[in-house]
């Protein structure tokens, strides 16, 4: 299984979704990805948009450092 880990922690919405996005629609279906983030509005918008667009949200975990790791599985092709 391809996993790859994007960093975004720093950044605040929109950018948070907008990179997120970005990186989903570079990845083979199949492929997780965790995203790291330390914006709380993003544990909403970036989990709804991956249902949304008919991705798998494996769940959004705290993080001992702070934060938030949300683990998406691409489950279609990104437009």
């Amino acid at each position: 299984m391809h996993t790859e880990q994007l960093d975004l922690r720093g950044e605040i919405c929109p950018f948070t979704l907008i990179n997120t996005k970005k990186r989903v629609s570079q990845l083979p279906l199949g492929a997780v990805l965790d995203v790291l983030i330390d914006n709380v509005d993003a544990t909403e918008t970036i989990p709804n948009w991956s249902r949304n667009a008919g991705h798998r949200v494996d769940g959004v975990e705290d993080l001992p450092e702070g934060g938030w790791r949300i683990r998406l599985q691409v489950d279609r092709v990104s437009s």
